[in-house]
């Protein structure tokens, strides 16, 4: 008796020129445990005038329901692709459930900088937060330090944080347009809840007005 064909979604293809090919690649095979290449989809900065590219992928080594991936295989790619530091926004709980409750241990295990700033799935950092991790991106990027992201898909929490990256980066940048590239480029999952959405809509604004209310603070502490 033959083994039960199952189907298991990649999440993360290498991404061509068609609206066909970025929708995720299904592959058919005669076992159950499958250890797919994770690949980081790199996001092209040049639209916003920066020379590097940020890339995105879904959780290394997760094991949840049909996905099986190996941490140790997925760990090693990354490595393979250059990759230097990683930002995880996976909550410790998550990487329980998911059963990679090691990952932030492996990763500084294997040379990478970790910076793990967890909030929670669907929901949008506190703008304080996500100020906090931007600097940090943008630090990385102007020293040419290969970066990646990811949440758990690589969609909703990411796509956003990369999405305010780009509004960061350029003022002629709308919210609607960075929708529109992470769309093109993770597929339209990427920036899943109402609450993400409006984070998005309302992030310039927000962020202008923290940032001088930082610099009010900063010069009230150098007058003292």
């Amino acid at each position: 008796m033959s083994a039960p064909v199952t189907e298991y979604f990649c999440l993360h293809p290498v991404q061509q020129d068609t609206a066909e090919n970025r929708r995720p690649s299904v592959y058919t095979v005669n076992c159950v445990h499958v250890c797919l290449i994770l690949l980081a989809v790199r996001l092209p900065l040049s639209m916003v005038e920066c020379s590097q590219s940020l890339g995105i992928c879904a959780l290394p080594g997760c094991k949840y329901k049909d996905i099986r991936r190996s941490l140790d295989r997925d760990v090693e790619e990354l490595q393979n692709q250059g990759v230097h530091e990683v930002f995880v926004f996976c909550t410790r709980g998550e990487l329980h459930k998911y059963r990679v409750p090691s990952l932030l241990e492996v990763y500084g295990q294997r040379g990478f900088t970790v910076h793990h700033w967890p909030f929670a799935d669907g929901d949008a950092p506190e703008l304080e937060q996500c100020c906090h991790i931007l600097e940090e991106l943008q630090v990385s990027l102007q020293s040419n330090r290969r970066t990646v992201i990811h949440c758990y898909g690589g969609l909703g929490r990411s796509g956003l944080i990369a999405a305010c990256l780009l509004l960061q980066l350029s003022l002629t940048m709308t919210a609607n347009k960075a929708i529109e590239i992470l769309r093109e480029q993770r597929g339209g999952g990427a920036i899943q809840t109402v609450k993400q959405y409006n984070f998005l809509h309302e992030f310039r604004e927000r962020y202008v007005a923290f940032q001088a209310s930082r610099a009010v603070s900063t010069e009230r502490c150098v007058s003292r």
